[in-house]
């Protein structure tokens, strides 16, 4: 499902990094922990390259413009570990890897 969306949106939409991980596993108890509390919707995840390494990223919300995801991001902080930050649907088809799915 999030491949299709990432092929078909449009690439200035913005969504939040929530988290990412090197394992499915792990990605798969993040998702978990995140579901427990209120965050932006739809929460995705995705296989690409995260700081240079393939990672599975957790991915949230789904935004027409900067300004309407930097609220959305500013509502989550404090709620998240880590530090959840902004992508654009085109930087994350540059860095997309297959699942082989």
């Amino acid at each position: 499902q999030t491949q299709g969306w990432l092929a078909t949106t449009s690439p200035g939409v913005h969504v939040i990094q929530l988290a990412s991980a090197k394992e499915a596993a792990q990605a798969a108890v993040l998702l978990g922990e995140l579901n427990a509390h209120p965050h932006p919707q739809p929460l995705r995840v995705l296989h690409g390259l995260s700081q240079g390494r393939p990672a599975w990223m957790i991915l949230a919300g789904e935004y027409p413009n900067r300004a309407e995801a930097l609220a959305a991001l500013q509502t989550l902080s404090g709620q998240t570990s880590g530090s959840p930050f902004l992508r654009t649907v085109g930087k994350m088809r540059a860095v997309v890897l297959p699942t082989g799915s």
